[in-house]
This record gives C-alpha cells, structure tokens and sequence, in this order.
C-alpha cells in the first residue's frame, strides 16, 4: 500500500484536507500541527476529501477527533467522499459526532497554496493525544484505547528530561 500523503490547502478561513493512500501515524503528526494551527486562527469550516484514501489508523482518526474537539461549536467539519467503509469505520468509532458526512460525492475543489503541514512535537505525543481524544470522544472507546494510552503514557514520560 502506498505510503500516505496529507494534502492541505486554506483559502478564507476554509481549511481542505485530502488524504491520500493509508492514513496512520506517519502523517498524523503534521495533520496535528496543521489543523490545531488553523482552528486556532479562527478556521469556519474543515472539509476532509478521503476520495483517495485508503484507510486509516486510530492515530489519524484520534487526530481527527483532536481537531474537531478543538473547534467544536465554531467551525464546521465535514467529511466528502468516504468510502462505505471508511464512513463505518469512523461512524463506529464516533467521529460522527463531530464531523458530519456529506452524502453526495463532491469534486476535487481548487487546492490552490497546496503544501505540507509543518512538523512539531515527538511521535509519542502526538500518537498519545490522538488515542486520548478517541476515549474523550466516546466512552464506549476507553476499553479499546485504555491499554495503548497507559503504555504511551509510560514511555512519554520516560522520554521527557527531568525539569520539563
């Protein structure tokens, strides 16, 4: 499978997200960044494109949620062009209840200033957060995630200099 690209473009407080082969940690960092960065600037509405998606990990699903938590009540969130198992997927997993699903198929809209999202923070503490934001979200999602957010929390802590 394809290693993943996350496309993202912002155009008047409109921020497009396209993902593109398999979604999992790898990108997830960068969406992370990207996505809390234009929430913050006052984003009004996220559209997420999975036309070319592939799948996606619980990381990237968890930094989804992360997003949508942060802006939830000020921006719109809505997924185009999933595919009936990814919507399942996502659908059981909660994200439903804050990003809504367009029901037609929409076209690849202009990805004018196309670029990559910007690195910061470790792996580990993007891939902690992310699964944080999935028990957050549902609490139906705790036993699923309970385990690997008590093992990353060990290793984050483990990781991090005294003093910090």
């Amino acid at each position: 499978m394809p290693e993943a690209q996350i496309l993202v473009a912002e155009q008047e407080s409109v921020i497009g997200i396209r993902a593109i082969g398999r979604a999992t940690f790898k990108v997830a960092r960068d969406l992370r960044s990207f996505g809390v960065k234009a929430v913050g600037r006052g984003a009004r509405a996220v559209v997420l494109d999975l036309a070319d998606c592939q799948g996606m990990d619980s990381t990237f699903i968890g930094v989804l949620a992360m997003i949508g938590l942060e802006a939830r009540g000020t921006a719109d969130f809505v997924v185009v062009n999933a595919s009936d198992d990814l919507r399942q997927l996502l659908d059981g997993i909660g994200l439903s209840k804050i990003w809504r699903f367009a029901e037609e198929t929409v076209s690849p809209g202009s990805w004018n200033d196309l670029c990559r999202a910007a690195s910061d923070g470790t792996m580990g503490e993007t891939v902690l957060a992310a699964h944080q934001a999935l028990m957050d979200l549902d609490p139906q999602n705790v036993p699923k995630f309970r385990d690997v957010v008590d093992l990353l929390s060990a290793e984050v802590s483990s990781d991090t200099p005294e003093g910090e």
